[in-house]
């Protein structure tokens, strides 16, 4: 269900319909606008054959929220829920154009506008999306609310959920800040996939996950990647780096033919791009080995599996084994040299097929996913009317 600005203004409800489907996942497959009396009595309608309960949208709109997220919560989720590259770049460009303004006055109006396009219009997006956010569960139907001019209302049965991710983007964990999302087929939209919870507390979304999709989570044991990994984890970090210093350098040496004519700011911009190639990136290219090698797990339950994944943006996923597509076991030359892989899990997400890559493990380890796939498929545990 939506409400924008339009539909104020003449006092409807746009009701959308969206099927599994990942051909057109980004927008619903039936919409209708109604009189927003007619829409109600509509969506109660359809609510009661969908998702098997009898609920008036009075009584829908009394139900409490699971987590009080505030307007503050939300406008720190627009500024930081973001991954940490979008955010460096974002900063990149705004010290251009403060630089530029210093240096000449009128130079940083093209930082100033990329600054605008790349990092200010997502932070009013998002956070016009989710301002007075709630969220709630009826027995197996989720419901998410929230928007400030448009208002957004979506309901998915919990069965209808492929994968739960628990993600922590490098300056929200700074912060002790996590968000909670969901991987359900066909309920993406231009803002994005369903949102369970924007940026709290680690400890308030934790609690969130275990009232909410229960279901998705199970006792884990913090099985981090083996020692014999370490190499073949920084190997590719370390090849990447040398060719930063090499490339650095060279541009460097080449350059200094062509700087006289060079104004004082260009010359500072050239001198601050350099140091960035040739020691920021292969310092920080070696951490993020040292922290993949740290922080990446892997571990099985019964109706899931976990993969901790990533290094300075970190990112908890919960995926079903009846939802996955097929896996793929990968181990390239140094890999096979210490006797680890990684494995490619395929699933249907919110926006289409999505690749799931694991960290370096056993083989053996990754290869029994596709094992526990195929003996729930032969011994009847999976069952396809559990997800209809």
């Amino acid at each position: 269900m939506r409400r924008n600005i339009i539909n104020h203004i003449f006092g409807t409800t746009t009701l959308m319909f969206n099927v599994n489907s990942s051909v057109n996942s980004m927008s619903a497959e039936a919409s209708i606008t109604l009189i927003s009396d007619e829409a109600d009595r509509l969506r109660e309608i359809v609510s009661s054959r969908i998702f098997n309960k009898e609920m008036e949208v009075e009584a829908d709109h009394e139900e409490k929220t699971l987590v009080n997220v505030s307007n503050f919560d939300v406008i720190l989720h627009g500024f930081f829920g973001q991954p940490t590259a979008s955010s460096a770049l974002g900063l990149v460009f705004l010290a251009y154009s403060i630089i530029g303004t210093f240096f000449t006055g009128s130079g940083g109006l093209l930082g100033f506008l990329m600054f605008g396009i790349t990092s200010v219009i997502p932070w009013v997006r998002t956070i016009l999306r989710y301002y007075n956010y709630r969220i709630y569960r009826v027995e197996d139907t989720i419901v998410v609310e929230s928007g400030l001019i448009s208002n957004y209302r979506s309901s998915f049965k919990i069965n209808k959920v492929n994968c739960v991710r628990i993600r922590e983007p490098l300056f929200a964990r700074l912060m002790g800040r996590s968000l909670l999302e969901a991987e359900v087929v066909g309920l993406a939209d231009s803002e994005g996939l369903p949102l369970l919870c924007p940026l709290k507390n680690k400890r308030i979304v934790d609690e969130l996950a275990q009232q909410l999709v229960q279901e998705f989570l199970f006792e884990t044991s913090h099985n981090v990647q083996p020692r014999k990994s370490l190499f073949p984890t920084l190997f590719i970090r370390i090849v990447l780096a040398l060719i930063a210093v090499a490339a650095g350098i060279s541009v460097y040496l080449y350059a200094q033919e062509y700087m006289d004519p060079w104004s004082p700011l260009t010359v500072h911009l050239f001198n601050a791009v350099i140091v960035a190639i040739t020691v920021a990136a292969p310092i920080l290219l070696i951490i993020h080995g040292f922290l993949a090698q740290r922080y990446r797990e892997f571990e099985k339950g019964e109706e899931t599996f976990m993969f901790v994944t990533g290094a300075y943006d970190r990112q908890r996923e919960f995926m079903r084994y009846d939802k996955v597509q097929f896996c793929t076991v990968l181990s390239g030359p140094v890999q096979r040299r210490f006797g680890v892989a990684r494995c490619k899990v395929h699933l249907m997400s919110s926006r289409g097929a999505r690749a799931v890559q694991s960290g370096l493990f056993d083989r053996q380890e990754l290869e029994s996913i596709s094992e526990e796939v195929m003996a729930r498929i032969r011994d009847g545990r999976y069952d396809y009317r559990r997800y209809i």
